[in-house]
């Protein structure tokens, strides 16, 4: 069942990234774009702030040193990886979370048919939250619970689902194997894969012993986050206020601001976080009216962390302005409610038919059709993971080879005359005023080679918070201002 479904998964996001328009040059991934071309060409855009500030030491450096590496392996560019890790993403994020999920909860259940029907439960939760409604539904503060593109955030994610895979396999080596996945992961996003061990930790509370917490913590938080701090440590420190005052109500309120948190859909964003707690509550006063009380404290402890990031938002925020909380930015925790909420949901269905069926009922009738059809069993039972590995051996290669796009024929055909004019009458010095919310300003640079005033994308190298700001403000205004402006994305 499980390799049925993990190869289910893959193909359903597999179609909908080939619907979407198959590229890897997709906001907020490309906005590494002018980083990678810098280091492909020294002399690019050197009248670029922008370009300039991305290249000054900053956390993002492992991320985009890790995708260099991989082009010269490869013998190809910076976007033939890109190309690549997009496809990789596509095929594997959706089912590392079905695996995930599924290994975190397989001690919970004790009969096959309790299995069976969380299986079930967690592949159509993860079949559910790749479309865009159920998406936005469960997001809060624009981190939505599945976002797949090229980045430093997509592949911590990746990382640590690997590892958590790993912890929970029934190999003692694999067990070992997700310290050092947990380990690239912080490495890849300093606050991603502090909050994937979180994630784990929370799952396995009732079970997680002193020492694996000790030995996760060292090798999965502490030890790169140090490498990090001391091999890609900002040479700009700002205060405390300053920062906050920058990274978070200038720039970035929309995530880190709780009062101004933003929402997917078109309710404020606290509607969605109640319906993510009111979901939880919910399995949890199932567990404590059906006497399960292990769903009932899981369904405690996924409260109180998914409230709790918010509150510590709040807190490093408005309350008691914290330099280190601010950059920790927890409100990034709420994108894991979604499957908090599917295994809980995975748990109590479980719970609930373990309850002897009635003989004869409808409900007996569709469980025995569902479990004993035999051709539902022979298909179940004849895939191994061996023929999971075939597929993905093959599909993600034949993938790459037939959708992979070109950056300069396909993703700026839309604009093709106009950077073809740019080209003939402009001087490469030349700095352009690309519109608000508009595909240039992450375009242009990378595609026309040349500098803009003001970008929308974010230079994560402190010293070029206040110039950013600036020059934000002088080309399109406050961030007040930009939000009441009429026709502002056009």
């Amino acid at each position: 069942m499980d390799c049925l479904f993990v190869l289910l998964l893959a193909g359903v996001s597999l179609v909908n990234f080939v619907h979407r328009g198959a590229t890897a040059f997709e906001w907020p991934g490309s906005d590494m774009a002018c980083f990678f071309e810098r280091q492909r060409d020294p002399s690019f855009l050197h009248s670029d702030y922008f370009t300039n500030a991305s290249c000054q030491p900053n956390p993002r450096f492992v991320f985009g040193y890790s995708v260099l590496a991989l082009a010269k392996v490869l013998d190809t560019d910076w976007y033939g990886v890109y190309f690549a890790l997009r496809v990789v993403l596509t095929w594997m994020l959706p089912a590392l979370w079905y695996l995930a999920m599924l290994g975190l909860l397989a001690p919970r259940w004790h009969t096959e048919q309790q299995r069976q029907v969380g299986r079930i439960v967690l592949f159509a939760a993860v079949f559910l939250v790749m479309r865009h409604g159920v998406n936005a539904w469960f997001s809060i503060a624009w981190w939505p619970p599945m976002f797949i593109y090229v980045g430093a955030h997509p592949l911590a994610i990746s990382l640590g689902l690997l590892g958590i895979v790993l912890r929970t396999s029934q190999s003692s080596a694999a067990r070992w194997l997700a310290l050092p996945a947990w380990c690239f992961a912080t490495l890849m996003h300093p606050v991603v894969g502090p909050m994937m061990v979180v994630f784990y930790w929370v799952a396995t509370f009732d079970r997680c012993t002193v020492r694996e917490w000790l030995a996760t913590a060292a090798v999965g938080i502490a030890l790169p986050s140090a490498v990090i701090g001391i091999a890609f440590r900002n040479r700009t420190q700002l205060p405390r206020d300053t920062f906050i005052e920058y990274y978070v109500t200038s720039t970035h309120p929309f995530h880190y601001q709780v009062t101004q948190f933003a929402s997917l859909t078109s309710f404020p964003w606290w509607v969605s976080f109640l319906l993510v707690v009111s979901l939880m509550f919910a399995a949890g006063v199932y567990g404590l009216v059906r006497r399960n009380l292990p769903l009932a404290m899981l369904a405690a402890a996924f409260v109180l962390s998914y409230c709790g990031c918010v509150a510590l938002q709040y807190v490093g925020v408005n309350l008691w302005p914290n330099r280190t909380l601010a950059q920790l930015g927890s409100s990034r925790f709420s994108s894991l409610g979604y499957y908090m909420v599917a295994m809980l949901a995975a748990l109590a269905c479980a719970d609930w038919f373990a309850i002897p069926l009635k003989r004869g009922s409808l409900s007996e009738r569709a469980w025995d059709r569902l479990t004993v059809s035999p051709a539902i069993s022979s298909l179940f039972n004849r895939l191994r993971p061996l023929h999971v590995a075939l597929v993905l051996a093959i599909g993600i290669p034949l993938s790459y080879w037939l959708l992979k796009d070109d950056l300069q024929r396909d993703v700026a055909a839309p604009y093709a005359g106009f950077y073809r004019w740019v080209q003939a009458n402009t001087a490469p010095d030349t700095v352009f005023l690309p519109p608000f919310n508009h595909p240039l300003h992450q375009q242009l640079p990378c595609l026309g080679r040349r500098a803009v005033l003001a970008s929308q994308a974010f230079p994560f190298s402190e010293g070029a918070f206040e110039e950013q700001i600036e020059r934000t403000r002088l080309a399109y205004g406050t961030p007040d201002e930009i939000a009441h402006t009429p026709g502002r994305n056009l």
